[in-house]
């Protein structure tokens, strides 16, 4: 797998247009619901002490967030406009691909694709993509290309993290409590945010082989036991 050093990209000077666009860090839509509960207690209801040590003290706990994605960086290291010198590499390279179609974006989980950006005879078909390489292409040699500045967006977050716990006093004030964790406990996809070669951990260097696809993701359900002594 290839790796490149994505750095921080400037635009073509002398069309400014292209330096308007969202921040790096803009999620349009991000709702967080953090909920909590504890069930009642059945001192009155249930008579039985055993059934009610069992039944009683059970507590539930989560949060749940949906955001829409980051948006991508694109720029291109193969540095076609041959202005990347003591000018401009303070800021960055001013290169970056040509924008040639309509971007089309994918599910990455369920996607394949056949990249020509590189070599217009590749016929490989390659899974993962988040968008279609093919809307975009290399400026000839000494132009600046036409993409402009985090215009589109990358994949959200769809995360659920829940607690069920079991309180069992032994006195007034002291009990211990049982838990059991669960974060993404839906087993949701959460793609990565950060990649070196553009945001949202889609690859944004036109010049790389995986130019378009996902290759990192964050970790998947992960569940965990604990136990605590209050007093």
């Amino acid at each position: 797998q290839e790796v490149h050093a994505l750095p921080l990209v400037a635009r073509n000077p002398y069309n400014f247009a292209l330096n308007k666009g969202d921040s790096s860090f803009d999620a349009r839509q991000r709702f967080v619901a953090n909920y909590d509960y504890e069930l009642p207690h059945l001192d009155r209801m249930v008579q039985n002490g055993v059934a009610r040590k069992i039944l009683d003290g059970w507590h539930v706990a989560g949060i749940t967030t949906f955001q829409s994605g980051f948006p991508i960086t694109l720029a291109d290291s193969s540095y076609r406009s041959l202005t990347c010198g003591a000018v401009y590499s303070y800021y960055g390279c001013p290169d970056a691909p040509n924008t040639v179609g309509a971007v089309q974006t994918y599910d990455a989980r369920t996607s394949s694709l056949v990249n020509t950006v590189r070599s217009a005879t590749n016929t490989t078909s390659l899974p993962y993509y988040y968008f279609n390489p093919n809307s975009f292409t290399h400026p000839a040699y000494g132009q600046f290309g036409t993409a402009g500045r985090n215009f589109f967006h990358g994949p959200g977050i769809n995360n659920t993290d829940l607690s069920l716990s079991k309180r069992m006093y032994v006195s007034e004030k002291r009990f211990v409590e049982l838990r059991l964790e669960g974060y993404n406990v839906f087993n949701h996809t959460q793609f990565s945010t950060s990649n070196s070669e553009g945001g949202s951990g889609v690859t944004g260097d036109v010049n790389s082989a995986n130019f378009g696809r996902i290759l990192s993701a964050a970790a998947g359900r992960t569940i965990q036991l604990g136990g605590k002594f209050y007093f």
